[in-house]
């Protein structure tokens, strides 16, 4: 659910600076090439340097992915295999940086979302 949310709300904050339909995916292009590459779907997490990790671990969609496939398979990105008890312990970081990911981008978006249509 956070992950839902996180989207929502980055989402709607693409709106502040798309100023037209067409400019639409113009703006989120450059987000979602960056979020396919940070989240590790299109270079897995094994190929990569600890040091890449450690940074992609803090980005929005990494932990989201490696939540994803912790809940799926019971390993991390990694590789490491944890039984279900650790599972949930290996979750406590990814859980914790996407939530305040969320926190982050919903205060953005109370701030400076316009809900008003533009004329």
């Amino acid at each position: 659910m956070l992950g839902v949310t996180l989207s929502v709300a980055l989402a709607y904050l693409t709106g502040i600076v798309t100023r037209t339909v067409e400019a639409a995916q113009l703006t989120t292009m450059p987000g979602m090439m960056i979020a396919l590459l940070a989240s590790g779907v299109l270079l897995p997490a094994s190929l990569m340097p600890p040091g890449v990790i450690r940074v992609l671990e803090l980005l929005p969609f990494y932990p989201m992915v490696e939540l994803i496939t912790l809940g799926l398979t019971g390993a991390d990105m990694t590789g490491t295999a944890y039984d279900f008890a650790g599972s949930f312990g290996a979750a406590a970081f990814p859980l914790t940086v996407l939530a305040i990911w969320t926190v982050l981008a919903v205060v953005a978006l109370r701030r400076w979302m316009r809900w008003e249509p533009r004329r």
